[in-house]
């Protein structure tokens, strides 16, 4: 019952569920995903606490309907699109013909096969013998390629009706933070438009510029969103694909990297250090390493060396319900894992080129080990490893979250060191560090409308625009609000709401010293009650002289 009363579900079979309940064994989980989708309003608290927790959203089916929710968007936001980016040619904007690399973007999509189509290798064929078979999936392949270069394309040149974010709001979040952090001259390098491009409308766009590694994204949203019996799915994976570019890796999608460059250098070696594992951070600093190792890492959120596309849309389950620094915590949480960390510290080799070179191969210890001498048959299957599971680190890198918050970011880089990152942290501009209230309303709601109530009301032709409910101003009144009905702590540490460690400590001896405080001021009281009440019993052993020499 709950199945079919779900569009994007009809078409699992019950055979396919029982196969994702068992390889994951979370059937209790997936009953729970389906009957918070079927609620006429979705608890988006309960949907972030299922995108982060073992399995994640557990099926594409689910991912569907669930990610477009996680990024503020409704089943009639991607109907908008659809006269817009439903046909085979895309339509180049006045603006986005000069800065969209359509050679680049093409040859991209060219060599990517790993996300789209996963069971075709490298060299376009199927690892199959029979030259027929070989043939269809290579022309599947290309069909393949081809839209997600369309897609890619579309996404960047769309136009967002709703007007979620613009340069004017991610400047005055950034400099907004900078006072709060104490330093009295906020970033030079402001993304303000001048006032002569303040004159157009179309200068306020964001201007979304492509880079390498984008298409690697591309390919996991294509491979969820898009259905190939249902041509009305493109649409709604470019406006998924697009709401990504434009909050979560807005940074990446510049001119060019110098803003991830900076965030980078403000962060990871800043909060390895603040972790407590100078270790680690020592040996990093005497091979002279540079944080640049994490740089595909944080671009692509781990696709690009993450081949396995499960594990892929597992990590884009947990990035799309979290702050947009997620993936550089999940990048020291991959660093600072125990089976990793020894890997990294070998003190016999520790030149630069080696320790880059054993940095970057990181990422193949959480992708599964399978036998090299067999076929994937059931047997083979049961000795598959994982030497550094991908939830341990989203749990790891939840918990430092807690620890340190993205809103202490800032004071940990700008005294890290004696200071030698705050020309770096005066001069950059990082819009990953600080999103916008404006997204915040729907990165942060309690609440959103399903997609069969939404379907209802246009069919009724009543409209309802409090689409995204239940968002606070402030973020102790959302913090308290789903806390304490919600009960989703994991959710509000990935989404950056909590102060952090230090800041919880500080609470509880502040309600220790109150509370110690309270329990002095009645005990003098019930005292002073019970000698004022032996003042007037005249049994009362004292004289009155001996009263006043008391009082």
């Amino acid at each position: 019952i709950i199945v079919t009363s779900l569009p994007q579900l009809n078409s699992i079979h019950a055979s396919s569920i029982a196969k994702m309940t068992s390889i994951v064994d979370s059937k209790q989980k997936l009953v729970e995903i389906l009957a918070c989708l079927c609620e006429p309003e979705v608890d988006m608290w309960k949907l972030r606490e299922f995108a982060l927790s073992e399995g994640g959203l557990l099926h594409d089916a689910i991912r569907q309907n669930v990610w477009p929710k996680l990024l503020g968007l409704q089943s009639n936001d991607k109907d908008k699109q659809e006269d817009v980016h439903g046909s085979e040619s895309v339509r180049t904007s006045s603006t986005g013909a000069s800065r969209i690399n359509v050679t680049q973007i093409t040859n991209d999509a060219e060599r990517t096969h790993n996300h789209i189509c996963p069971s075709v290798n490298s060299n376009g064929s199927r690892g199959t013998n029979n030259t027929e078979q070989s043939d269809r999936f290579k022309k599947k392949l290309k069909k393949r390629q081809k839209r997600l270069a369309r897609l890619i394309q579309s996404a960047l040149e769309m136009k967002d009706p709703n007007g979620i974010v613009d340069e004017d709001q991610y400047d005055a979040a950034i400099h907004a933070a900078y006072v709060r952090v104490g330093i009295s001259s906020p970033p030079k390098n402001s993304h303000f438009p001048t006032n002569q491009q303040k004159k157009t409308k179309e200068t306020l766009d964001v201007d979304l510029e492509y880079y390498q590694g984008f298409h690697d994204v591309a390919s996991v949203v294509q491979s969820v969103m898009y259905s190939s019996r249902d041509e009305r799915t493109f649409s709604r994976a470019v406006s998924v694909l697009h709401r990504i570019g434009v909050c979560h890796l807005r940074d990446a999608l510049r001119k060019d990297f110098s803003e991830v460059i900076s965030t980078l250098k403000i962060t990871l070696f800043p909060l390895i250090e603040a972790l407590g594992d100078y270790e680690v951070h020592d040996y990093l600093m005497k091979s002279k390493q540079e944080p640049y190792f994490a740089l595909s890492w944080i671009i692509t959120w781990f696709s690009h060396d993450v081949v396995d596309s499960g594990i892929a849309k597992r990590i884009f389950d947990a990035c799309l319900a979290s702050h947009p620094l997620l993936p550089v915590y999940l990048s020291i949480a991959m660093i600072l894992h125990p089976y990793n960390r020894r890997l990294v510290l070998d003190k016999h080799d520790s030149d630069f080129a080696s320790v880059h070179s054993r940095l970057c191969q990181l990422p193949k210890n959480s992708l599964p080990n399978f036998p090299t001498n067999s076929s994937r048959n059931s047997e083979s299957l049961k000795s598959v490893s994982i030497q550094v599971p991908f939830q341990d680190l989203i749990n790891n890198a939840i918990s430092f979250m807690r620890r340190i918050p993205p809103r202490n970011l800032l004071r940990v880089a700008a005294h890290y060191q004696n200071g030698i990152l705050l020309e770096v942290v005066k001069s950059a501009c990082p819009s990953m560090l600080f999103p916008p209230k404006q997204w915040r309303y729907w990165s942060l709601s309690s609440s959103m409308p399903s997609d069969w109530v939404i379907k209802q009301r246009e069919k009724n032709g009543t409209q309802s625009n409090d689409a995204i409910e239940g968002v606070c101003n402030d973020d102790a009144s959302i913090s308290e609000k789903a806390t304490i009905s919600k009960n989703s702590i994991v959710a509000l540490i990935a989404t950056g709401i909590c102060k952090g460690e230090r800041w919880e400590k500080s609470k509880a001896r502040q309600h220790l010293v109150v509370g110690s405080v309270a329990a002095a001021v009645l005990s003098v009281g019930f005292y002073m009650m019970n000698n004022d009440a032996g003042g007037f019993n005249s049994e009362s052993p004292l004289r009155s002289d001996d009263s006043v020499l008391l009082n």
